[in-house]
């Protein structure tokens, strides 16, 4: 026992050196797009072709400027995180399996074109349900513009998913809603937003 707590504790304590490596080469991308395109952030916010990447692996989910409202969806360690691999990290989790759960980002501004990547992942096969990305421009309730099936997608692994929203509807503020009703646990990480077309058709 004293062996295994030892090992775990040398594991736990890389893995936080690493999640600080993580946030000092983020800190580092942000300044080498700054030197080259200009200022990011409120800064750069009245220039729609500037290339702001917003990120949000839940490690700092108490203070993450990249914060999601939640519905339902709780921070959870219950799997190994698809940031990290492991439980020490943190997911969103749809305990709620009978019921709409949904994230909702905070707002971003109009751009000529955006990408929402994220990763998810489900405790078990079912054919029940889907996760939907929608816009919510103003008060309008979203704007539908993919959708993922449960049918046919594996259990007990990340999988990428991916879509470009039509721009007829980032030409206003919009706040980004991911919604599931999916039949079994549904785990939710490392979501990505730029103001970028997605680069691939294959994804989910």
């Amino acid at each position: 026992m004293h062996t295994f707590q030892k090992t775990y504790e040398t594991l736990k304590a890389k893995l936080l050196d690493i999640n600080t490596e993580v946030n000092l080469l983020k800190d580092d991308v942000d300044r080498a797009i700054e030197q080259t395109c200009g200022p990011l952030g409120n800064l750069g916010i009245g220039n729609t072709h500037l290339y702001h990447l917003t990120y949000c692996n839940f490690e700092d989910n108490e203070d993450d400027e990249c914060t999601f409202v939640p519905l339902r969806f709780v921070i959870s360690q219950v799997i190994p995180d698809h940031t990290f691999g492991s439980k020490i990290g943190h997911v969103f989790y749809d305990s709620a399996t009978t019921y709409v759960s949904k994230l909702t980002s905070k707002v971003f501004q109009p751009a000529d074109a955006y990408c929402i990547r994220f990763y998810f992942r489900l405790y078990a096969v079912t054919t029940t349900g889907a996760i939907k990305l929608s816009l919510q421009v103003g008060e309008h309730p979203g704007y539908p513009f993919h959708s993922i099936p449960a049918s046919n997608l594996p259990a007990k692994m990340w999988i990428l998913a991916e879509a470009s929203p039509d721009q007829e509807y980032i030409q206003h503020p919009f706040k980004i809603i991911l919604e599931n009703n999916i039949r079994t646990y549904v785990y939710i990480d490392d979501i990505m937003i730029f103001n970028t077309r997605c680069n691939t058709d294959d994804r989910h």
